[in-house]
């Protein structure tokens, strides 16, 4: 279940959605409320993307654009960048391995994000829910960045329900004539919360090391 398995989980999931719910396909049709309404499903398909471990929507040509570039940063093993195909060549090594801890292990992963504008913007901190409460900034026609404090929990047969991660996530987006696609993100793990960030429950030493999302 902790293996690690691709730094890829993040970057990637809103292809399945971003079909459906991206941008409109004339851009001098602009509705404000519309389009932000359209940032964020993609933002939250993208995340589901992740959960359920589903490179299409991870990464796939509906959810980033051909130049994507994924940045990891903790305090661990400092910081990498990586490239759509790079990205799309780790996911691929850990299909086997994702299939057989969700379908034969049980493993569950829910990925939350609790707000942008500070740790208890949102959602409540150390708190599992179904809400995603992204921030939205440098908002336009044909750009937009979309921010949150994230949480990963985990539990898998035999394994209780914990929290696996922390850290703060940047995305970066265009609107195409059909979708809001992903240009690049940047994901830092240990960061933002005042206290208790990373691995372990509630009220434990801060440490990074990317367990709930599978990343190498």
């Amino acid at each position: 279940m902790y293996r690690r398995v691709t730094i890829a989980l993040l970057c990637a999931a809103m292809a399945l959605a971003l079909s459906g719910c991206g941008g409109s396909k004339n851009l001098i049709n602009w509705n404000d409320a519309v389009e932000r309404e359209n940032l964020l499903a993609a933002a939250n398909s993208w995340i589901r993307g992740i959960e359920d471990y589903d490179i299409d929507a991870m990464a796939g040509p509906g959810i980033v654009t051909d130049g994507f570039l994924l940045t990891i940063k903790d305090s661990l093993s400092g910081e990498d960048t990586k490239n759509l195909n790079r990205l799309l060549s780790e996911l691929q090594e850990d299909v086997e391995y994702q299939r057989l801890f969700r379908e034969h292990r049980g493993l569950s992963v829910r990925l939350d994000i609790d707000g942008g504008g500070g740790p208890y913007e949102g959602d409540s901190l150390n708190c599992e829910d179904i809400v995603n409460a992204w921030s939205i900034r440098d908002f336009d026609k044909y750009q937009a960045t979309v921010e949150g404090y994230f949480e990963v929990f985990e539990s898998a047969t035999g394994v209780p329900r914990i929290r696996t991660d922390s850290g703060t996530i940047t995305a970066s987006f265009v609107r195409t004539y059909n979708a809001w696609k992903l240009i690049a993100m940047t994901i830092e793990f240990g960061t933002g919360y005042p206290d208790d960030i990373g691995y372990g429950p509630v009220g434990t030493v801060s440490v990074s090391i990317r367990r709930g999302f599978g990343f190498k």
